[in-house]
């Protein structure tokens, strides 16, 4: 299936990915700060991730 991917879907599920991941650091108490950092998210965003867990 990933083979067949167009470029905007790939994009789009990485990105999925990549809020999953941070949704899992927040999960772990990891700061928001630092999730910014390491997943390239805006600390705004995983903000609003924060807020939906």
């Amino acid at each position: 299936m990933v083979d067949s991917l167009t470029c905007c879907e790939g994009l789009r599920l990485g990105e999925v990915r990549t809020k999953e991941v941070a949704c899992e650091m927040l999960k772990k108490g990891m700061s928001i700060d630092l999730i910014a950092e390491v997943t390239h998210l805006d600390s705004e965003e995983v903000e609003r991730l924060r807020e939906t867990l």
